[in-house]
């Protein structure tokens, strides 16, 4: 009796595994969207870290569902490909109102 699987191929439990594509809406304010970002070995956007911001007033990144993580990868803005650091950061700067992140996230 066969179990499914084929011989000589990997099963799908080994091989790369493929990163989680996950799409997350921020509400811009006067202080941006909240995260600190940085540019990747490879030239992509990375999130650092949730930004710190003045006294009182709430991150716009804090209440994300599903939650950004640090090492959160931004692949694109409003549906823009973001495949550079400065690609990124230009259409999050020249985005008001709710921006739309589609984010990469790899297994830990």
């Amino acid at each position: 009796p066969s179990s499914g699987a084929h011989p000589g191929r990997p099963s799908s439990t080994s091989g790369p595994v493929r990163p989680e594509v996950l799409r997350v809406s921020i509400r811009k304010s006067e202080h941006g969207i909240g995260l600190d970002i940085a540019k990747t070995p490879t030239g992509g956007t990375s999130i650092v870290k949730l930004k710190a911001m003045p006294a009182g007033v709430p991150n716009p990144a804090a209440n994300c569902r599903p939650a950004v993580m640090p090492g959160d990868l931004i692949i694109e803005v409003n549906g823009i490909k973001c495949e550079t650091f400065a690609v990124c950061v230009k259409h999050i700067r020249a985005s008001e109102g709710l921006v739309m992140l589609t984010l990469e996230r790899r297994p830990v």
